[in-house]
């Protein structure tokens, strides 16, 4: 297997960094800082293996909808149930 381009390499490396710092300023504004390690896992799987299964458009907003959705469905059930907010 060959390995990729350099310039294939250096926009991969420098688009995760500029993903990643865009994120990190963005995260700036609220209070939840744990939020940064799955915006850098997206930029890893994104920026690191574009044509990969996890890649596609279909697997990655899928994912993170999904996520997301059951995300909010614990955090409502833990403040029905009387957990702190």
């Amino acid at each position: 297997m060959k390995p990729p381009p350099p310039r294939r390499i250096a926009v991969q490396i420098f688009g995760t960094a500029g993903a990643l710092l865009l994120a990190n300023h963005a995260l700036s504004f609220t209070q939840h800082p744990w939020l940064l390690p799955s915006l850098g896992g997206s930029c890893v799987i994104l920026f690191g293996m574009p044509r990969g299964i996890m890649a596609q458009p279909r697997s990655f907003i899928g994912g993170h909808l999904l996520a997301t959705i059951t995300g909010l469905v614990f955090r409502m059930g833990h403040a029905t149930f009387g957990g702190p907010l």
